[in-house]
């Protein structure tokens, strides 16, 4: 039994993008600078909200907690309550260093 073969079978061209913007064209998509930050106000309340959730669930931490342990915890709490995870970090760490000098 013979086969012929066609080489144009076997030939792999590139895939088709015809659909795809080309290099150096106008996209669709923003630019970085046109996207547009959260008011400060927004930023401001969102910080404030967060830091009385943490100040709130530390008097309820044991005191022997350790130090990994309670920022993994605090930070989870924040997350679960769609925190981003910069302003979480960024209060949890504020939050526990004060608490750790004693400062209220």
């Amino acid at each position: 039994m013979t086969t012929e073969l066609n080489a144009a079978n076997f030939v792999a061209g590139p895939p088709d993008r015809a659909d795809e913007t080309p290099v150096g064209a106008a996209s669709s998509q923003p630019r970085r600078s046109q996207l547009t930050s959260p008011p400060t106000a927004e930023v401001d309340d969102e910080h404030t909200r967060a830091t009385e959730l943490v100040r709130s669930k530390l008097r309820t931490l044991p005191r022997n907690l350790d130090h990994a342990k309670a920022t993994q915890r605090l930070v989870g709490l924040l997350a679960r309550r769609g925190f981003s995870a910069s302003t979480a970090y960024a209060v949890v760490k504020a939050e526990l260093s004060n608490a750790a000098r004693g400062i209220d």
